[in-house]
């Protein structure tokens, strides 16, 4: 459901010519495997602008064979995304990636988490590319929700779920 809503929007940022930079990391907490199940939605177009600068290509998505784009994409959110629970830094572990509808969706994993009382997030993919440039988390944990945002003036935030 999230991922359709996200899909949406995304289309319709498309079709008006993409008027805005955006990014959408989606944090779930999987109690069956103990583990937060990441998913990020960036805009094609705006991650092929920044990787064609890092590459020096002109067309990266289709000059690129797959296996380098992953290792690119597993290295991009090494340096972009960054979790840490309870004051314990997490490693995150790249899981893949797909394109769908002009989207890169890249799916990331954080093992062994038994609980969340607060969740520390810097979530800064493109932020140096565009000047407007606007980074949105959203963390599930135990049905509740917490959103943090991330710009050039807020590259960091912390959401709690103590209660």
């Amino acid at each position: 459901m999230i991922q359709a809503i996200l899909l949406l929007v995304f289309e319709c940022a498309i079709c008006c010519l993409h008027p805005f930079h955006i990014s959408i990391c989606e944090i779930k907490y999987d109690i069956d495997s103990k583990s937060l199940q990441i998913t990020t939605s960036l805009f094609q177009d705006d991650l092929e602008f920044a990787f064609n600068q890092i590459s020096g290509t002109s067309d990266y998505f289709n000059q690129v064979n797959e296996s380098r784009i992953r290792e690119d994409l597993k290295e991009f959110f090494e340096e972009h995304l960054q979790v840490s629970i309870d004051g314990r830094s997490r490693t995150t572990q790249f899981l893949g990636f797909e394109i769908e509808e002009h989207v890169v969706w890249c799916y990331l994993e954080i093992k062994e988490v038994t609980s969340i009382g607060e969740i520390f997030v810097k979530y800064t993919p493109l932020i140096d590319t565009f000047d407007d440039q606007i980074n949105l988390a959203h963390i599930r944990y135990q049905g509740k929700v917490r959103s943090l945002k991330f710009q050039r003036k807020q590259l960091t935030g912390t959401a709690t779920f103590t209660d």
